[in-house]
C-alpha cells in the first residue's frame, strides 16, 4: 500500500493525466502511439505523448518494439535550456542574441534502444542496458547521451498485424490515405 500510494502521488504531481489522454486519443485515431517518460527535477516524472508524425519504431524478431526514433522540434531557447553548450554554434548564437520568442525550430532526433556492449557492474549512464542519444539533425551533432535500466518509452499499437511495426485503428480503415 505504501508503494501504491507513492506511485499515485508521483503520477498526481506529474503531467501524466493530461498526456495519457492525448496518448489514448492518438492510438484510437492512428492505431499507434508512443508515451515517453523522463525524470524531471521539479516533478520527479514528466510524460510526453509523441504525435504519430514524430515517431519511428523498430521491432525485433519477436515483434516487440526494440528501438524508437523520436523527432522533437525546439527553438534555440528551448534547445539551449535543455542541452546547454552541447548544441551547435548556430543555436548558441541565436540563444545569445536573446531571441526567446523566435519561431525558428531545430529538429532533434531522440534514439532509444538496447545497448549491446556495457558493464553491468557499473551504474553510470554509459553502462545501462538502455541507451539514449539526442542528435541535432542539421549539424549531425550528438548533444546528449544517457542510459536507463528500463525502456523509458511505451508504444501502444491498436490492432497489431504481423510484420508491420505500426498498429491499425478503426479510423485507419476509413482513412487509409492518412496512414
Amino acid at each position: 500500500e505504501d508503494v501504491q500510494s507513492e506511485v499515485y502521488h508521483a503520477l498526481n504531481r506529474s503531467n501524466f493525466y493530461n498526456q495519457i489522454y492525448s496518448s489514448y486519443k492518438g492510438s484510437g485515431v492512428y492505431g499507434t502511439n508512443v508515451l515517453l517518460e523522463e525524470e524531471d527535477l521539479e516533478d520527479d516524472i514528466r510524460f510526453y505523448s509523441i504525435p504519430v508524425k514524430q515517431q519511428y519504431i523498430i521491432e525485433d524478431a519477436r515483434q516487440r518494439v526494440a528501438e524508437f526514433y523520436l523527432v522533437f522540434e525546439y527553438t534555440a531557447y528551448q534547445a539551449y535550456t535543455r542541452f546547454g553548450n552541447a548544441v551547435s554554434d548556430k543555436i548558441k548564437e541565436e540563444f545569445n542574441r536573446g531571441e526567446k520568442s523566435s519561431d525558428k525550430k531545430y529538429n532533434f532526433i531522440y534514439y532509444i534502444g538496447r545497448r549491446h556492449a556495457f558493464d553491468p557492474t557499473k551504474t553510470d549512464k554509459f553502462n545501462m542496458p538502455i541507451m539514449t542519444l539526442w542528435l541535432e539533425e542539421e549539424s549531425k551533432k550528438l548533444v546528449q547521451e544517457g542510459g536507463y535500466k528500463e525502456m523509458p518509452a511505451m508504444a501502444h499499437r491498436f490492432e497489431k498485424r504481423p510484420f508491420i511495426a505500426y498498429g491499425f485503428s478503426p479510423a485507419m480503415k476509413a482513412l487509409p490515405d492518412v496512414r
